[in-house]
């Protein structure tokens, strides 16, 4: 499913990433994503799904072709306010603060005063799940899930026009992890960010996406782009259709196919 780059939100083009005495991980990456969509990327361990990412946030540098986030690099579309949010694995919350005060932190970052946030905060950990009582709560005396979504509440606090997720929900007992799955559709069908989510799970990928992305490793590169095309909203539901499970084997074959 090729976008024109005219109308791309995000433009991979030719997008490499080496190090000196290292085989290349990044060669090749070429994707197109417009705004407002949900896309996953899946692939075997080491094939540069989080390199990827981390080129597609500016906290790395690609050493050939480029990425373009609405026309402009990673680095020049943040200080044209283009609002991006990373959602890593681990929480990363800082242990000493509260779940509320976590929240804030971006806003600290820019020397807000907390008049001006205080009430999007609180609405913000209420979005993601978690009650007043959580929020005075520090990372240590919370649940796996609970620190997750108090993860993505300090991502989601900033209003993003990009949401980056590096498998967020890989700890998780699969329960749990469909749990969330509902959830962050629900905000983003409400607030449509443009999504790219990595992750090892299939379905995981086919329930959330409206695209995957499939790489092949060594070095890392697009092997597949396959269209999800259920409607939203999707609920557990889905999980049990044949189609669902069609889709699954589809995605399922492809990532095979990259480690023959």
């Amino acid at each position: 499913m090729m976008i024109s780059t005219d109308t791309a939100f995000i433009h991979a083009d030719q997008v490499g990433l080496s190090f000196p005495g290292a085989p290349d991980v990044l060669a090749g990456v070429n994707f197109d994503i417009p705004k407002g969509q949900f896309v996953s990327i899946v692939g075997p361990s080491g094939c540069g799904k989080s390199s990827l990412l981390r080129v597609m946030s500016g906290l790395q540098t690609a050493t050939a072709g480029q990425i373009l986030l609405d026309g402009r690099s990673p680095g020049n579309a943040r200080e044209n306010n283009l609002r991006s949010a990373f959602v890593f694995q681990d929480p990363t919350l800082l242990p000493w603060r509260t779940v509320r005060s976590n929240v804030s932190l971006p806003f600290e970052l820019r020397d807000r005063p907390p008049a001006e946030y205080r009430n999007h905060v609180r609405e913000t950990i209420d979005l993601v799940g978690l009650t007043e009582h959580d929020a005075d709560k520090r990372p240590r005396e919370l649940s796996g899930g609970m620190r997750m979504r108090a993860s993505l509440a300090r991502a989601l606090v900033t209003n993003p026009d990009l949401m980056l997720m590096d498998e967020p929900f890989a700890p998780l007992d699969d329960i749990l992890r469909q749990q969330l799955n509902e959830e962050i559709l629900r905000i983003w069908s409400d607030q449509k960010w443009t999504a790219v989510f990595i992750t090892h799970n299939v379905s995981e990928a086919v329930f959330l996406s409206q695209r995957v992305l499939v790489m092949h490793p060594r070095p890392g590169r697009i092997a597949a782009d396959l269209e999800i095309p259920f409607a939203y909203p999707r609920t557990s539901d889905l999980r049990a259709t044949a189609e669902f499970a069609e889709l699954i084997g589809q995605v399922s074959h492809e990532l095979r196919r990259t480690v023959e």
